[in-house]
């Protein structure tokens, strides 16, 4: 018998004695004064039990919807702590020691494998994204890997024995897989003729043997041109084709059944979690209920900046998303207007406005394969300076958590990698996940993770120094001309005798001392006639 079973009895029992009560002392009758318990004694003097079920029934209609609203609230609190359990989890708050994200971008399975063995788990990093690993279209292109064909688990990057090869070696050493899953759409191209995918499935335009039909796809206006036309209309962004890719009708129960086996499948292969591309093209309800019982980690694609209709805190309820806007003003400070303004006179993150979300649900990044393809992108390869410290900076800093993008040099917009085999530092690998700088930046994070950013001061615009609470101390030059620091205090104990402060912010891989100080009245901790470069940094830590 349940709790609240057991409480509704107790209460209908105390109801019934004080109904009878009244009923005596209505009649005249008042109870005996010897009787301690009161109760016994009335229980004992009514004999008829035509009048017992009398007044018992009496009693129900009136205890009924106490009771049922009892329960109701007792459901309804149950649901609410499931539904809680799920967002928790699909967050993924845990304040462990590391909790960076590396993108690696068209990586071969294998060559994850071999990075998570040889690097990432050995450096610190907690998940590895990777590019679609369904079944999609063929072509040499990039963007082929974002037309699925079918769920089959056979793409350009490997087979399924490879990505589970990939997600049994990068878990043996700590490292989870996040899988980018495609909801919103399958493949362009023609509705006539059959085509086939990397797994030899045929398929055309909205006709995908064993899963979709045409009956499974939105239809935003008559005629053959279903393609966004109003990015002002909701209806439009949510219900016609991005670039002209079949948009599944994710309200469809059948389509949400696939898309809900697809995530157990994934889910049972002990995938780490997912980032959900084209999320804005979704209604968040519906996806909502496709991610009900999804008990791992989600980031969301959704893409704003000001006064587009489909706002990012739509989605809070369903998982973490990825801050499109907070990544244009990151870039923007570094690159224009002097990332002073990161640190004063409010501190970056949720306060900034539309487009930010808490911490708890933001996912920060410099770039990504999309953003580094557009016009004037900051990218490593043209300004390795600029973009190694606005990485370093999100690594530091303490909004969020924090993706680095690691990709390959292209010419052209549709360019593939050179080979489809990674070689760091060759055939325009580039890695940029293992330069020393974001090393250095992800250990002072791991460092300070859950301390607060304090003791925030500016030099110009281009100047910014602070603390994460006792743990660590940055300082970032990203002006032309040198920094010199001298008698500053670095918030940090005194090192033990023999040893000193490196600097950890750095180009090569090779840590400098930093020069330091005692303050003989307070005993503080100054740095010494400290010169940054001009586009450098410094780091120290406990």
């Amino acid at each position: 018998m349940s709790a609240l079973s057991i409480l509704n009895q107790f209460w209908l029992q105390i109801f019934l004695a004080f109904i009878l009560i009244a009923f005596r002392v209505y009649y005249g009758q008042e109870p005996a004064k010897s009787d301690s318990s009161g109760f016994s004694y009335y229980f004992n003097e009514i004999r008829s039990k035509s009048i017992m079920k009398k007044f018992k029934d009496q009693a129900l209609i009136f205890l009924n919807p106490i009771f049922n609203k009892l329960s109701h609230s007792h459901s309804h609190s149950h649901s609410q702590s499931h539904l809680d359990h799920h967002l928790n989890l699909r967050l993924d708050n845990h304040l462990l020691n590391h909790d960076v994200t590396v993108q690696l971008f068209q990586w071969h399975h294998l060559d994850v494998a071999n990075e998570c063995e040889n690097f990432l788990a050995p450096f610190g990093y907690r998940y590895a994204q990777i590019s679609p690993p369904q079944e999609h279209i063929l072509g040499h292109q990039w963007w082929t890997a974002y037309q699925p064909v079918s769920y089959e688990l056979t793409s350009k990057r490997g087979t399924e024995a490879d990505f589970d090869q990939m997600i049994k070696r990068c878990k043996a050493v700590g490292v989870g897989i996040i899988v980018d899953v495609i909801f919103n759409h399958m493949t362009a191209g023609s509705t006539n003729e059959t085509s086939f995918g990397t797994s030899n499935s045929p398929y055309k335009k909205y006709n995908y043997p064993n899963l979709y039909s045409e009956i499974h796809f939105h239809k935003c206006r008559p005629g053959n041109d279903q393609v966004i036309q109003n990015w002002s209309s909701r209806h439009e962004i949510q219900n016609c084709e991005l670039l002209g890719l079949a948009d599944l009708n994710t309200a469809n129960h059948n389509v949400q059944r696939h898309l809900k086996s697809y995530l157990k499948r994934l889910n049972s292969k002990g995938v780490s979690g997912i980032r959900v591309d084209a999320a804005k093209h979704i209604l968040a309800s519906e996806l909502a209920k496709i991610l009900s019982n999804t008990l791992m980690r989600v980031v969301q694609e959704v893409i704003f900046t000001p006064g587009e209709v489909i706002k990012p805190n739509e989605y809070m309820n369903i998982g973490r998303l990825h801050l499109f806007q907070a990544s244009i003003d990151v870039r923007r400070m570094f690159l224009t207007d002097g990332i002073a303004h990161l640190g004063d006179p409010i501190p970056w993150g949720q306060k900034w406005g539309e487009g930010y979300l808490p911490s708890s649900h933001s996912q920060v990044f410099v770039t990504n394969w999309d953003i580094e393809r557009q016009e004037g992108a900051l990218r490593i390869d043209h300004d390795p300076k600029t973009y190694l410290l606005c990485q370093s900076f999100l690594l530091v800093w303490n909004y969020g958590q924090v993706d680095v993008f690691s990709g390959y040099n292209f010419t052209n917009f549709d360019d593939p990698p050179q080979r489809l085999r990674v070689h760091c530092g060759s055939y325009g690998w580039r890695c940029e996940h293992r330069h020393p700088m974001v090393i250095g930046a992800m250990r002072l994070r791991a460092a300070s993770l859950g301390e607060p950013v304090a003791n925030i001061a500016t030099s110009g615009k281009q100047r910014l120094r602070f603390n994460r609470g006792s743990k660590v101390f940055v300082a970032f030059n990203n002006d032309d001309t040198s920094w010199s620091i001298d008698g500053v205090p670095i918030g940090l104990p005194t090192p033990p005798p023999g040893k000193s402060y490196s600097n950890l912010l750095t180009w090569a891989d090779q840590q400098t001392s930093v020069a330091i100080k005692i303050d003989n009245d307070t005993g503080q901790v100054l740095l010494q006639s400290v010169n940054i470069p001009p586009r450098s940094a410094i780091g120290i830590m406990i």
